[in-house]
């Protein structure tokens, strides 16, 4: 984030950004050289060591770019085009060592980065806010400043815009009072360091950290991708370059996202609250890496807008959108972790990831969990999304946005008329899929079904009908059958039925509101409206998306597909098919 946040700075309009593999072919050192044919100077900026993944870049980048410039530029993502253009301009290097001197020696007397910078805090974990920027004599030449503070000019004048800067590089650079006291404090951090990890067999402090870490974070990979589900699904996804195979290009960090029975991912914030729960200190998210995040992921620019779009931000715990993940988890090893530390990692992962997601819920101690945590408990249970009632048998739906009444067949008014052919038959989308056109709105203030149709006026039924009204139509009771089940209804007379008529495109279609019990072959009463098989249909959006995954056709919006199933009760769960091992449901105070 702080080196895309250096893009605001630059003085260029021309600005580009390298992937790993467009960052490596600047190895090949058997191509002309172009650099310093223009006065003009170029920065390429990089981190050493990914602190997404750990992965180290091989820093014989620095000599390879000082010298002959960038084989690839990468993507341009401002400025007019100049993607066939070699650049040819001097090139300096700015390398990012923050992330790797906290665990590996940088030798800067064999990489000589015109400009890196480092974190002390990484190093030694205290003091905090405290970093360097160091900077060679051929870097010195070419940077400008611009703003100036207390102690960083020989003269400023308030009356006339005129100013002069220190002679100085350091001097220029360091604006007010510096925080001294810290900065004593870093003697204290090296010697420290020196003293619990000193120079053995030819390594030094850091080179020896580096391996330590490596090992470790060797181990926890080696064991944690042997486990599995039952079904043989991997129980982690992992985001790095090496498989752990190669410590010159690997630190001491293994990040990864928990994958359900199904293949689903687990949200980060769910692992989060274990970990704390586990007394277990870890990372979660992009680690203000959105560059690495988005390429582990697979997200494109789009996947990202729309996370955005739909609440997500920067350090937060909306982990999972639409069933993808926004970020992943990150464990971290330095000079004081303990293989004990990596075993209890894993032994977490074990027990709440290898057994039933109700056990794993039940160890979700608020108690134990920081303040930022606390509400997540409460987002991981079964969530009721939306109400939906189907006034017209095989139509659309009504989307409820508030309280609904409850009746002895199901929600009120759901399924409550159908249409039926000139035969008495009722009609179903298996036959007429346009049924699914006419949308019914009900208005319970003005006691109206409307119904509406793309390209059509509205028409409007009445939601009761009046005793002077049913002994006029009394004669006009249709019979017909759902599922075999016989049902009676009144008419709802004839400008309804002109009105479907038109819409279908069919003749003899009338509306039939069900006015008594609906009976089985055998005579017995059937407290169900005129739905196929009982009062309510629910349906878990995880288990809508799980199925997408398995079916190979085309595209389309979730919703659209939760709709497809015609459900009156839609939820949501962490897991997917959760709803099937359901024994009861209960919404505010009412069981289900």
């Amino acid at each position: 984030t702080s080196i895309l946040g250096m893009r605001e700075l630059v003085k260029t309009p021309f600005k580009f950004v390298l992937t790993k593999p467009e960052l490596l072919e600047n190895l090949d050192k058997s191509r002309e050289s172009l650099v310093g044919r223009k006065s003009s100077n170029s920065l390429l900026a990089f981190s050493a060591q990914c602190n997404f993944s750990g992965y180290k870049l091989p820093l014989e980048l620095i000599a390879s770019v000082q010298k002959q410039g960038l084989i690839n530029t990468g993507k341009q993502v401002s400025g007019h085009d100049l993607t066939n253009e070699p650049d040819l301009s001097n090139f300096y290097v700015l390398l990012d060592a923050a992330a790797f001197v906290g665990t590996s020696y940088l030798n800067i007397g064999k990489y000589k980065p015109d400009f890196f910078c480092v974190s002390f805090y990484k190093m030694f974990g205290f003091p905090t806010g405290v970093g360097a920027l160091i900077v060679s004599k051929r870097g010195q030449s070419v940077l400008q400043k611009k703003y100036y503070g207390g102690g960083t000019v020989n003269i400023a004048m308030t009356r006339e815009d005129f100013h002069e800067k220190r002679v100085g590089f350091s001097s220029r650079f360091e604006d007010g009072t510096l925080s001294f006291l810290t900065i004593a404090s870093l003697l204290e951090g090296f010697n420290t360091l020196e003293r619990l990890v000193p120079a053995k067999d030819g390594r030094n402090t850091m080179e020896r950290i580096s391996n330590y870490v490596f090992e470790l974070a060797k181990y926890g990979y080696d064991k944690l991708s042997t486990l599995k589900h039952a079904n043989g699904q991997n129980l982690l996804k992992f985001y790095n370059h090496t498989s752990y195979q190669d410590r010159r290009y690997q630190g001491g960090v293994i990040t990864f996202n928990i994958l359900h029975e199904d293949g689903a991912f687990v949200g980060f914030a769910e692992v989060a609250c274990l970990a704390a729960v586990f007394n277990i200190q870890l990372r979660t998210g992009c680690f203000c890496n959105p560059g690495a995040c988005q390429w582990f992921l697979g997200l494109s620019d789009n996947d990202i807008r729309k996370q955005y779009e739909s609440g997500h931000i920067c350090s937060d715990y909306n982990d999972l959108i639409d069933g993808v993940p926004t970020g992943a988890v990150r464990v971290s090893f330095g000079f004081m972790t303990r293989k004990k530390d990596v075993d209890n990692v894993i032994s977490m992962i074990k027990e709440c990831y290898l057994k039933a997601p109700a056990d794993r819920f039940q160890r979700l101690d608020i108690a134990k969990l920081p303040k930022a945590l606390m509400h997540i408990p409460e987002r991981l249970k079964p969530k009721l999304k939306e109400i939906c009632i189907y006034p017209i048998k095989s139509c659309g739906a009504f989307k409820i946005m508030d309280s609904w009444p409850l009746t002895s067949t199901g929600l009120l008014y759901d399924r409550g008329w159908m249409i039926v052919d000139a035969s008495g038959m009722a009609l179903t989308q298996k036959h007429q899929p346009r049924l699914c056109l006419i949308r019914p709105i009900i208005n319970r203030h003005r006691g109206t079904l409307e119904l509406t149709f793309t390209g059509m006026m509205s028409v409007d039924v009445s939601l009761e009908m009046a005793s002077e009204e049913i002994n006029v139509i009394n004669s006009s009771v249709c019979r017909s059958k759902v599922c075999d089940d016989l049902v009676s209804g009144y008419d709802c007379g004839d400008k309804v039925s002109s009105w479907l008529c038109d819409c279908l495109e069919m003749s003899g279609l009338r509306l039939i509101k069900q006015c008594e019990e609906r009976r089985c072959l055998n005579g017995s009463e059937k407290e169900i409206s005129l739905s196929n098989q009982a009062q309510f249909l629910l349906i878990n959006r995880s288990s809508v998306m799980w199925l997408t995954k398995k079916i190979y056709s085309e595209k389309e919006p979730l919703d659209h597909t939760i709709d497809r199933f015609r459900a009156n009760l839609v939820i949501e769960t962490p897991t997917a098919l959760e709803e099937t091992n359901f024994e009861s449901l209960t919404i505010g105070n009412t069981e289900f």
